[in-house]
């Protein structure tokens, strides 16, 4: 095959490759401004500093892009026109974006490789953590991560074919599925350090730290699967609305398996104070919503009451002083269109949190009534209402109108004059 045919073939095949560069370049050569683009960029982007240091993928690729250009520029002179510094909106649509769809997989994979070099990098370094360690010394991060996917891919089939266990699943029950399948194919392929006595603790703790998001984004992609399946599934009389109507959300919650978020996302059934107490109640239960906001760990008891719980120091005493705090506050407790929040018990101990100084229940005495929106459309409506709301607004009445009144009672009762 001759020059001219070769051309016409390139021409031919890798029709992305912007039109008024591929009439003028040969194909080695916009290889070759590509490498050296590349190349130039990776160093900028795994230089400390550099403009490039902390840049997202789309920005190091537009500048991988226009370093291109404009070395193919410098090679050969194209009509004399300037496409890099031409009009921007006509360089981006003609030229950026082709060339970024042609070589776009090559730059996102140089990408991925410097992030997970940060990632390795930052393992190497962190000395808290002796065992994930070991284990990227030996594999490095793409080993890691190639058996931590395999690990979740494996439990995601597994919930996928068996229905029953799909239906019921919550983030936290496919987390803890998770996690230990991957602990244990990290202990099958690095045995030697498997034997090393916090083995399991420390990836443990890694894996929680690092993973919790790409667990939860799998887990909500089954989720979502399973929505649109039971949907087309069921026959008509059968609708998830039909039972709802028949039989309530709770009924139908238990005889489809669904949790009641999910009834309600697919009925569309608008949610008022007593079934957003349900949701949350459940939500909380299941690991579903922010547990925890400033100093305070939040959970729900058995009988659905929300606690607040802390063990602190808020500067009111002295240094040598820690407070533990425990405040029920249920967002629409027993279907109330409010959330009660009630300082349930305060203890204050020593420094060590061994002597008690002074211990008091709230038996009512530290009590308000915190007001807000009461009706929902959706559940994530009502998430945001939990998080921008519920959250901020609880904290407040805890600090700044319920604990400046229990600390006049302390206070005196510690001081009496």
């Amino acid at each position: 095959m001759n020059l001219k045919e070769s051309i016409k073939r390139i021409l031919r095949e890798e029709t992305d490759i912007p039109l008024k560069i591929r009439r003028r370049i040969l194909p080695k050569l916009i290889e070759n401004a590509f490498q050296t683009a590349l190349d130039d960029n990776t160093l900028l982007k795994t230089k400390p500093g550099s403009m490039l240091h902390k840049a997202s993928f789309i920005t190091f690729a537009n500048f991988v892009i226009d370093d291109m250009v404009e070395y193919i520029e410098d090679q050969i002179n194209m009509d004399g026109n300037s496409y890099y510094y031409g009009n921007d909106d006509a360089y981006i649509e003609e030229v950026r974006n082709p060339l970024l769809k042609h070589y776009g997989d090559r730059i996102k994979k140089r990408y991925d490789d410097i992030v997970r070099g940060d990632v390795f990098e930052s393992v190497l370094e962190e000395e808290t953590n002796p065992i994930v360690r070991k284990l990227f010394r030996r594999g490095g991060a793409d080993k890691f991560n190639e058996i931590f996917e395999s690990g979740l891919e494996a439990i995601a089939n597994r919930y996928i074919k068996n229905k029953d266990k799909w239906y019921s699943m919550t983030l936290k029950t496919f987390r803890e599925s998770v996690i230990p399948f991957v602990i244990v194919d990290l202990c099958t392929t690095y045995e030697d350090v498997c034997t090393s006595g916090d083995f399991y603790e420390q990836t443990l703790d890694f894996l929680m730290n690092n993973y919790s998001d790409r667990i939860k984004e799998k887990w909500e992609e089954i989720n979502n699967i399973n929505e649109s399946v039971l949907k087309e599934n069921r026959k008509s009389k059968e609708t998830i609305s039909d039972l709802v109507k028949e039989f309530g959300l709770s009924e139908t919650s238990s005889m489809v398996g669904l949790p009641i978020s999910q009834i309600v996302k697919i009925s569309k059934h608008p949610i008022n104070p007593g079934i957003a107490n349900e949701i949350l109640i459940e939500n909380m239960i299941k690991g579903n919503i922010i547990d925890n906001y400033k100093e305070f760990i939040i959970h729900a008891s058995s009988n659905g009451v929300f606690y607040w719980e802390t063990n602190t120091r808020t500067g009111h005493f002295s240094n040598d002083r820690v407070e533990q705090i425990t405040v029920a506050a249920t967002p629409f407790w027993d279907g109330v269109d409010y959330t009660p929040v009630e300082i349930d018990w305060f203890t204050l101990y020593d420094k060590d949190m061994v002597n008690v100084i002074y211990s008091v229940g709230g038996e009512g005495d530290y009590f308000s009534k915190f007001t807000h929106q009461t009706n929902f459309e959706t559940v994530e409506e009502l998430n945001d209402w939990y998080n921008e709301v519920y959250l901020p607004g609880v904290y407040d009445i805890i600090m700044n109108k319920l604990l400046p009144k229990l600390y006049r009672r302390v206070d005196f009762e510690l001081n009496p004059r």
